[in-house]
């Protein structure tokens, strides 16, 4: 009996160990093919409420509701435990986005707080996301100023906060009652998009980028507002826009320096135009527009080979209103801004990072009744 409990033991710990990768050849061109692998992992715990981030050669699974971080090799091999919530004198509550850059992590918890961690997962300081007071907020409830920081939230929708050198980039929104995407005209023009954050002390220094001229086919199309942006190594930003098929590529001043792009296959963009304010409160309108309208979705740059990916949603068919993963996703890959390849992809599919020569990182699988998760490897 005890030889038998000592080989079931070894049984389960080869399974502990074992690292599962499947394999899928999405389409074969002249110029290259593409295959993609999904290695999957067994975390110490899942809620399956969770993303996978890069980490210059390591993947990092994040899960949001149990609060911890924990590193996975290329091929799925674990590493380590690196930060769970409640430990150390930072005071971390929660995690809701991380970020790899030189100097270590950034870490966002709570609100607007953001804790930076060295390499070795040390804390080592804490802030809040502010702007100056430059206003009054009753006066600026009366007569908004697109110009002013005081106006502008950090957006949830598909949020990320790239790092470069000294500032953290962040997507910003505006929900003022009379300057918003749902009833100004304005502020298809006047609004801006990115603050650029001080990690000295979470100031928001600078307001960056517009919507660009196609937004201005339309009176007011508040559910697509969203968009997407990559900052390389050079400072260079690449964005991209729900309603444009255009890529737009910014020097590291944020002056645009060119732009390219090409409409994806079969989307549905006849999108529907709100007139009013309450639309807002109608939950089921933006559900209904994520899972049956096309729109562009994240851009990831590998600056170095000059080969820039975009997702993209083509729209539901089906005539009941689902989610948005349900959506069916689509990537694009170009090489020295001429598309290359347009094809099918896994429902969660996003760009996170580089291995190797023409060897990517993407997030990420969950199968919450097979309780599964795991990362994408792309190989064109």
């Amino acid at each position: 009996m005890k030889y038998y409990y000592m080989l079931l033991l070894l049984f389960l710990l080869g399974c502990a160990g074992e690292q599962r990768t499947t394999s899928e050849e999405l389409s074969v061109g002249d110029r290259f093919s593409l295959q993609l692998d999904t290695v999957f992992v067994q975390p110490s715990r899942s809620s399956q409420v969770g993303r996978f981030e890069w980490a210059d050669g390591e993947v990092l699974y994040v899960d949001h509701l149990y609060g911890f971080i924990e590193s996975y090799a290329p091929d799925g091999a674990f590493l380590k435990r690196n930060l769970r919530i409640m430990e150390g004198p930072e005071e971390l509550a929660s995690i809701s986005a991380v970020h790899a850059h030189a100097d270590g992590f950034l870490v966002k918890g709570q609100g607007w707080t953001f804790y930076e961690y060295d390499t070795d997962w040390q804390f080592q300081k804490k802030y809040t996301v502010h702007a100056d007071a430059d206003f009054e907020i009753s006066d600026l409830i009366q007569n908004p100023v697109a110009s002013s920081p005081m106006m502008y939230e950090l957006q949830n929708y598909n949020a990320h906060f790239p790092v470069s050198a000294d500032y953290i980039y962040a997507k910003v929104d505006c929900e003022h009652p009379t300057f918003n995407a749902f009833i100004t005209p304005e502020f298809y023009k006047e609004a801006f998009l990115v603050a650029k954050i001080s990690r000295k002390d979470g100031k928001i220094e600078e307001l960056l980028h517009h919507f660009p001229e196609s937004y201005q086919q339309y009176r007011f199309v508040p559910f697509h507002i969203f968009f997407d942006f990559h900052i390389g190594s050079s400072g260079k930003q690449w964005m991209t826009f729900e309603v444009d098929p255009t890529i737009y590529v910014f020097d590291a001043s944020s002056n645009l320096v060119s732009s390219f792009g090409e409409p994806g296959v079969n989307m549905r963009n006849k999108y529907p135009e709100t007139r009013t304010l309450e639309v807002a409160f109608e939950t089921d309108l933006f559900l209904e527009s994520r899972f049956k309208d096309g729109f562009y979705k994240d851009v990831f740059v590998d600056e170095e080979a000059d080969i820039v990916f975009r997702t993209y949603r083509t729209g539901s068919t089906e005539q009941a209103t689902g989610e948005e993963l349900k959506n069916p996703l689509r990537l694009q890959i170009y090489q020295g801004e001429q598309l290359i390849s347009d094809t099918a992809v896994p429902e969660r599919f996003r760009l996170i990072g580089k291995v190797s020569e023409r060897k990517y990182i993407a997030d990420g699988y969950f199968d919450e009744m097979g309780e599964q998760q795991g990362f994408y490897v792309l190989s064109i």
